[in-house]
Protein backbone atom coordinates (compact mmCIF):
# COMPACT_ATOMS: atom_id res chain seq x y z
CA UNK A 1 0.00 0.00 0.00
CA UNK A 2 2.87 2.09 0.81
CA UNK A 3 4.16 1.44 -2.42
CA UNK A 4 0.71 2.80 -4.50
CA UNK A 5 0.78 5.77 -2.29
CA UNK A 6 4.42 6.92 -3.30
CA UNK A 7 3.37 5.99 -7.09
CA UNK A 8 0.40 8.07 -6.93
CA UNK A 9 1.57 11.01 -4.69
CA UNK A 10 5.13 10.43 -5.03
CA UNK A 11 8.01 10.41 -2.85
CA UNK A 12 7.45 14.35 -2.07
CA UNK A 13 3.85 14.06 -1.91
CA UNK A 14 4.47 10.94 0.45
CA UNK A 15 7.34 13.03 2.67
CA UNK A 16 5.24 16.13 2.49
CA UNK A 17 2.26 14.02 4.38
CA UNK A 18 4.46 12.75 6.44
CA UNK A 19 5.57 15.47 7.94
CA UNK A 20 2.02 17.06 7.57
CA UNK A 21 0.97 14.26 9.99
CA UNK A 22 3.42 14.61 12.49
CA UNK A 23 3.29 18.82 12.84
CA UNK A 24 -0.89 18.16 13.29
CA UNK A 25 0.24 15.45 15.93
CA UNK A 26 2.49 17.96 17.72
CA UNK A 27 -0.04 20.59 17.20
CA UNK A 28 -2.63 18.54 19.32
CA UNK A 29 0.08 17.55 22.02
CA UNK A 30 0.89 21.28 22.43
CA UNK A 31 -1.01 23.26 25.18
CA UNK A 32 -3.17 24.40 23.38
CA UNK A 33 -4.10 21.30 21.28
CA UNK A 34 -6.65 19.23 21.97
CA UNK A 35 -5.18 16.93 24.04
CA UNK A 36 -3.99 19.46 26.85
CA UNK A 37 -7.50 21.09 26.33
CA UNK A 38 -9.26 17.53 27.68
CA UNK A 39 -6.39 16.86 30.38
CA UNK A 40 -7.15 20.77 31.90
CA UNK A 41 -11.31 20.34 31.14
CA UNK A 42 -11.45 16.49 33.01
CA UNK A 43 -9.49 18.32 36.21
CA UNK A 44 -11.44 21.10 35.95
CA UNK A 45 -14.78 18.35 36.14
CA UNK A 46 -12.80 16.56 38.64
CA UNK A 47 -12.07 19.54 41.26
CA UNK A 48 -15.43 20.28 40.77
CA UNK A 49 -17.31 17.43 40.94
CA UNK A 50 -15.14 17.30 44.33
CA UNK A 51 -15.97 20.68 45.46
CA UNK A 52 -20.21 18.91 45.06
CA UNK A 53 -19.78 16.58 47.19
CA UNK A 54 -18.03 18.59 50.08
CA UNK A 55 -20.66 20.78 49.47
CA UNK A 56 -23.81 18.01 49.55
CA UNK A 57 -21.91 16.69 52.28
CA UNK A 58 -21.94 20.52 54.56
CA UNK A 59 -25.62 20.69 53.66
CA UNK A 60 -26.46 17.35 54.72
CA UNK A 61 -24.92 17.59 58.09
CA UNK A 62 -26.56 21.44 58.12
CA UNK A 63 -29.65 19.30 57.69
CA UNK A 64 -29.35 16.67 60.14
CA UNK A 65 -28.17 20.03 62.93
CA UNK A 66 -31.33 22.27 61.55
CA UNK A 67 -33.32 18.50 62.22
CA UNK A 68 -32.00 18.08 65.88
CA UNK A 69 -32.41 21.89 66.74
CA UNK A 70 -36.05 21.89 65.82
CA UNK A 71 -36.59 18.32 67.98
CA UNK A 72 -35.16 20.50 70.80
CA UNK A 73 -37.44 23.16 70.73
CA UNK A 74 -40.76 21.13 69.99
CA UNK A 75 -39.58 19.39 73.02
CA UNK A 76 -38.88 22.05 74.86
CA UNK A 77 -41.48 23.81 74.09
CA UNK A 78 -43.86 20.82 75.21
CA UNK A 79 -42.08 20.84 78.42
CA UNK A 80 -42.47 24.68 78.87
CA UNK A 81 -46.55 24.16 78.36
CA UNK A 82 -46.90 21.70 81.02
CA UNK A 83 -45.12 23.65 83.28
CA UNK A 84 -47.24 27.05 82.24
CA UNK A 85 -50.15 24.62 83.20
CA UNK A 86 -49.07 23.66 86.14
CA UNK A 87 -47.80 27.21 87.36
CA UNK A 88 -51.63 28.38 86.06
CA UNK A 89 -53.26 25.89 87.99
CA UNK A 90 -51.06 26.53 91.27
CA UNK A 91 -51.92 30.19 90.78
CA UNK A 92 -55.16 29.72 90.14
CA UNK A 93 -55.31 27.84 94.08
CA UNK A 94 -53.40 30.48 95.35
CA UNK A 95 -55.91 33.19 94.35
CA UNK A 96 -58.99 30.71 95.07
CA UNK A 97 -57.38 29.99 98.89
CA UNK A 98 -56.76 34.03 99.22
CA UNK A 99 -59.81 35.19 98.13
CA UNK A 100 -61.48 32.17 100.47
CA UNK A 101 -59.90 33.32 103.02
CA UNK A 102 -60.55 36.83 102.84
CA UNK A 103 -64.24 36.38 102.36
CA UNK A 104 -64.36 34.57 105.63
CA UNK A 105 -62.51 37.04 107.62
CA UNK A 106 -65.17 39.71 106.18
CA UNK A 107 -68.48 36.87 107.52
CA UNK A 108 -66.42 36.57 110.68
CA UNK A 109 -68.31 37.86 113.82
CA UNK A 110 -65.39 37.59 116.29
CA UNK A 111 -63.72 40.12 117.82
CA UNK A 112 -60.99 42.08 115.53
CA UNK A 113 -57.08 40.54 117.13
CA UNK A 114 -54.29 43.22 116.15
CA UNK A 115 -52.34 40.77 113.96
CA UNK A 116 -55.55 39.89 111.76
CA UNK A 117 -55.25 40.13 108.02
CA UNK A 118 -55.52 43.62 106.77
CA UNK A 119 -58.14 44.63 104.81
CA UNK A 120 -56.00 46.06 101.73
CA UNK A 121 -59.10 47.20 99.99
CA UNK A 122 -59.81 49.52 102.45
CA UNK A 123 -55.94 50.55 102.86
CA UNK A 124 -55.79 51.49 98.90
CA UNK A 125 -58.39 53.39 99.02
CA UNK A 126 -56.91 55.73 101.87
CA UNK A 127 -53.88 55.99 99.71
CA UNK A 128 -51.36 53.79 100.89
CA UNK A 129 -50.50 52.31 98.14
CA UNK A 130 -50.61 55.15 95.13
CA UNK A 131 -50.15 58.22 96.71
CA UNK A 132 -53.95 59.66 96.30
CA UNK A 133 -57.38 58.96 97.76
CA UNK A 134 -58.34 55.23 95.02
CA UNK A 135 -61.74 57.58 95.25
CA UNK A 136 -60.74 59.89 93.01
CA UNK A 137 -59.71 57.66 90.25
CA UNK A 138 -61.18 56.73 87.37
CA UNK A 139 -63.48 53.65 86.64
CA UNK A 140 -61.84 52.47 83.44
CA UNK A 141 -58.37 53.52 82.19
CA UNK A 142 -58.06 56.63 79.77
CA UNK A 143 -55.95 55.49 76.99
Amino acid sequence: MLGALCKVVGVRGAFGLALGLMVMAGYERAPWGLAARLDRSDSARTRAALALTRAGGALTLAADQIRARDKAMKSNGRGEALDAAATAQFWKGQCRAAYDAGYASRSCSGPAADDRVRDLQGLWSAGAYTGRRAAGLPGQPGG
